[in-house]
């Protein structure tokens, strides 16, 4: 993931969507945070392009070789099997959509 960002509060906002995009099911496969001058090209930097073109290739060989993040997986299994599965059971009236169409088809749960 390339997160160049020219305001402040660019940390905090890349840290948020970090957050949004794992807790949903997406795979980091890496990052670039830099602070880019108001106006600038951040590809005048040579330093910041080939970083943004090995990220962009890490990124792309990664979808097509479908590359697994051991760590990443762990987590979102804990977050799933510990906060959004009993939450969503617990809660089943609510939730019939999801557990009829999505997680009984996919068999998640009985």
């Amino acid at each position: 993931m390339d997160f160049i960002y020219e305001n402040y509060g660019g940390k905090e906002s890349y840290k948020i969507l970090n957050t949004v995009l794992s807790r949903s099911g997406a795979t980091i496969s890496g990052k670039i945070i830099a602070k880019n001058p108001f106006n600038h090209n951040p590809l005048d930097d040579k330093n910041m392009q080939q970083s943004i073109e090995t990220l962009s290739d890490k990124f792309y060989n990664d979808i097509k070789n479908k590359t697994i993040h051991p760590f990443q997986n762990l987590r979102r299994y804990i977050v799933f099997n510990i906060g959004i599965k009993p939450f969503v059971i617990k809660h089943k009236d609510k939730y019939t959509g999801v557990i009829e169409h999505h997680w009984k088809k996919r068999g998640i749960i009985k």
